[in-house]
C-alpha cells in the first residue's frame, strides 16, 4: 500500500546532536569554542523532549491512539501549537495513567533547569551581576551542583560573569547530555504509564 504522508523523527537528531556538542565541548581548546558547543548542547537538549512528545501526538493520531477516541488526538494536534509542554504532557498522562509532570522530581526537575538555562541564553539580558551570581535560582543551583565558581579576582578588570563561568566548564555539556538522554529514554514509559515503552537510544 502506498503511503500518503510521512513524518521525520527529528528528536533523534536533537538528542544525537546534544551528545555530539557535549563531546566537542569536552575536547575544545579555546574558551570561546567551549561556550559555543555547550550552548548548542543546551539548545538541542531543551528542544529534544518537546519534539519527542509532539512526535508521539502525531503518531498516536495516525496509528497508535489507544483507548482514546481519534477526536482526542485530533484536538491535541491542534492544541499542541499553543499548549505548554507541561500541559500537553499532563493531558496525555491523565488519559493513559502516566506520570503527572512534577518539577520537583527527576527527570522533570533537571529538564526544567536545562530549559531555564536555554531561556536565559536565548533571551539574554546582559545583566551586571555580582561574582558567582546568576539570573535565577535554577541556574544558581546548577552552578552550585557542578561546583562552578569564578576564578576572577574582580580587581582591575579581572572579572567574569555567570555566562563564561558556566559555559566554559566541560562538565556542563556532560551533565546536560546525561540528564536529557535519561529523560528521553524514559519518556514514553513515564508518559504512558508503561515501563515497557522505554526507548533505547542507539543513534550514536
Amino acid at each position: 500500500m502506498q503511503a500518503k504522508t510521512a513524518m521525520f523523527p527529528f528528536s533523534t537528531d536533537l538528542i544525537a546532536g546534544c551528545k555530539r556538542f557535549a563531546l566537542l565541548a569536552q575536547s575544545a581548546k579555546e574558551p570561546g569554542d567551549m561556550r559555543c558547543w555547550n550552548s548548542a548542547c543546551v539548545m538541542f537538549a531543551a528542544s529534544a523532549i518537546e519534539s519527542r512528545v509532539n512526535e508521539w501526538i502525531a503518531l498516536a493520531r495516525e496509528i497508535e491512539g489507544g483507548p482514546q477516541p481519534s477526536e482526542f488526538w485530533e484536538e491535541m494536534t491542534v492544541l499542541q501549537k499553543t499548549l505548554s509542554l507541561e500541559r500537553k504532557w499532563n493531558l496525555i498522562a491523565s488519559v493513559h495513567g502516566g506520570e503527572i509532570w512534577n518539577g520537583g522530581m527527576e527527570p522533570f526537575q533537571s529538564y526544567e533547569t536545562i530549559v531555564a538555562l536555554r531561556n536565559e541564553l536565548v533571551h539574554f539580558k546582559g545583566q551586571f551581576l555580582e561574582k558567582n551570581n546568576a539570573p535565577n535560582n535554577r541556574i544558581r543551583g546548577l552552578m552550585s551542583q557542578l561546583k562552578i565558581v569564578s576564578n576572577s579576582t574582580f580587581v582591575e578588570g579581572d572579572v567574569s560573569s555567570w555566562v563564561s563561568d558556566l559555559l566554559e566548564q566541560r562538565s556542563l555539556g556532560v551533565w546536560v547530555e546525561s540528564k536529557v538522554r535519561h529523560f528521553y529514554e524514559a519518556l514514553l514509559g513515564l508518559l504512558l504509564g508503561d515501563p515497557n515503552k522505554a526507548t533505547t537510544i542507539n543513534r550514536y
